[in-house]
């Protein structure tokens, strides 16, 4: 049997970043990782977020990839029926950001074979041993039960306290009774087409404007991300919500007009199909047990608005690392002790994406990924935005618009009162009403401008 002091089970981001940070601190530490390098079955790309240049500032101030784009714009594209587009919205980093990095891009896309490679060399350099091809498939545990560490799939025995970061089916976490797998309304299939493009295509027609999600009630919200070289386009779903082959509606957005003119005008090939299971949770579980950490997507840590998950596995790794290194010094691999790693990714940056995890997660799978619902949303955009042009005048498009809420209170306000509402009173931390007093207001309002036109008209 080998003894280390930190056993890391998965050579992503998070658990990388987790070996890193334990190595720093004096601990002797190995990274098992599944594949022949690390990176290797990471066949897609992936959205950097300002919050990790934010948090491990020595690390991303030196990253050079062959494949990063730097995004400072976002759209969101709403289509019709009929896939084409029939409105968009553009935007940029907020000035309302308290850090110079959120306040100069959105994110940096890069492929994320390269990202983990790059990331476990600085890992090598910091001390980790990274011990590729290698499955871990149990735990380890002494003659009174105790876990004290794991086993590999040939029956190899490792000693330490395990950090586990391997992945939405983790065995870890099965394994050591922390929890079995996520349920169908916790995890969601994701699909996506890697393409090739010529950088100079990719400059001329998106430049920096690299991040677009589309929303059309043909199929669940698509997310289509841009690198130097190439870019993405997929969808997902949860696994109880699914009605149909993913790759039914992934074909139906690729084969969509705005799609084929973008292929088009990148002189785009299809490189390569991903698929992979996604935790997306309102409120991760349980995250430890006696000697055991769960991190990143094993503990059920991407956002609940979007799923991004890399900087909480980096995030959540830093920390279970931080709490394994106190736990040598006192000796302490008792739940208790491992319990103080939970406490502080609660208490953390990371625990406040959870605070309206229900009400966020709730939205996107009742709105942007519901296609029964994903047109009200497009229409009223669409004729929202329609108030600023001049086919008529401003305040009879004005008038239509509030005459249209109105008609359509029946279909639209039970969504407000579901989807909206409880996240305002969330965040606000106030019980607010729903608005079903809304109709008769607007009827009132409606009342009173054709009164007002009336009264013009007679003087």
């Amino acid at each position: 049997m080998e003894e280390y002091d930190v056993l890391v089970v998965g050579g992503g981001p998070g658990g990388l970043i987790a070996g890193k940070t334990a190595s720093e601190q004096g601990l002797k530490t190995i990274v098992f990782e599944r594949g022949r390098k690390c990176g290797e079955k990471n066949a897609s790309g992936v959205g950097l977020v300002p919050k990790i240049w934010r948090d491990f500032p020595k690390i991303m101030k030196n990253m050079d990839l062959p494949s990063q784009r730097v995004s400072r714009m976002s759209t969101a594209h709403f289509c019709d029926e009929t896939g084409e587009v029939v409105s968009e919205l553009v935007w940029s980093p907020s000035k309302l950001n308290d850090y110079k990095e959120a306040r100069e891009f959105m994110t940096v896309m890069v492929y994320r074979s390269q990202f983990d490679h790059w990331l476990a060399n600085i890992a090598r350099e910091a001390g980790v041993e990274i011990k590729t091809s290698t499955l871990i498939t149990d735990v380890l545990r002494d003659e009174k039960g105790k876990i004290i560490g794991v086993i590999d799939e040939d029956g190899n025995k490792y000693k330490g306290i395990v950090i586990a970061a391997d992945g939405a089916v983790s065995t870890i976490a099965h394994k050591s009774g922390i929890r079995s797998k996520f349920g169908p309304d916790q995890t969601t299939l994701v699909v996506n087409y890697d393409f090739e493009a010529p950088e100079k295509k990719i400059d001329q027609f998106i430049g920096d404007n690299c991040l677009h999600n589309w929303f059309c009630p043909l199929y669940p919200a698509t997310f289509n991300f841009y690198k130097k070289d190439g870019f993405h386009i997929g969808l997902g779903q949860w696994y109880g919500a699914i009605d149909k082959n993913l790759l039914t509606y992934l074909n139906t957005v690729v084969k969509s007009p705005p799609i084929q003119r973008i292929i088009k005008n990148l002189n785009a090939k299809p490189r390569e199909l991903h698929a992979h299971a996604l935790p997306w949770m309102q409120f991760p579980g349980r995250t430890y047990t006696e000697n055991v950490m769960l991190i990143g997507d094993a503990a059920g840590f991407p956002c609940p608005l979007e799923a991004e998950g890399i900087w909480h596995g980096m995030f959540s790794g830093k920390l279970a690392a931080l709490n394994a290194k106190e736990a040598i010094e006192k000796s302490d691999f008792s739940k208790q002790q491992m319990k103080k790693y939970q406490d502080a990714w609660i208490d953390s940056p990371l625990g406040d994406e959870f605070i309206a995890g229900k009400e966020l997660q709730e939205f996107w799978s009742g709105i942007s990924f519901n296609t029964a619902n994903i047109g009200h949303v497009v229409d009223t955009v669409n004729d929202s935005l329609n108030l600023f042009t001049g086919a008529t005048s401003h305040v009879d498009m004005s008038r239509r618009f509030l005459e249209n809420i109105r008609d359509t209170a029946s279909e639209r306000l039970p969504l407000i009162r579901k989807y909206i509402l409880p996240y305002l009173a969330r965040i606000l931390e106030v019980e607010l009403q729903d608005y079903s007093a809304l109709g008769p207001l607007l009827d009132r309002m409606l009342d009173d401008v054709v009164l007002k036109r009336k009264k013009r008209g007679r003087k």
